[in-house]
């Protein structure tokens, strides 16, 4: 995560340009492991709740607190991926 939060922040420098294409691999490998990670969590999420069946545990772990801040991690780098449009929503805000 710490890492991920890095690179974005270093993409914001215009003198950094130049790394533009490590940047953009360290966040595709960061987001990748953060959807493996999330997967996981589902898949696992009867260990996290055994009193009730595997696909109550999943949606529950999907209505948490950490199943619904895994979610908005890795939204916006889809969204951003599906046009750029993610960041250009952003700036609009701010």
């Amino acid at each position: 995560i710490v890492g991920n939060i890095i690179v974005t922040f270093l993409e914001t420098f215009d003198q950094l340009s130049s790394f533009s294409g490590l940047f953009k691999i360290v966040e595709i490998v960061t987001v990748f492991v953060f959807c493996v990670e999330y997967i996981l969590r589902i898949w696992t999420a009867n260990y996290l709740y055994p009193e009730v069946t595997a696909g109550h545990a999943r949606f529950k772990f999907l209505i948490s607190f950490d199943g619904i801040v895994d979610l908005l991690t890795i939204i916006p780098a889809f969204l951003y991926q599906k046009g750029g449009k993610c960041g250009d929503w952003f700036h609009r805000i701010y």
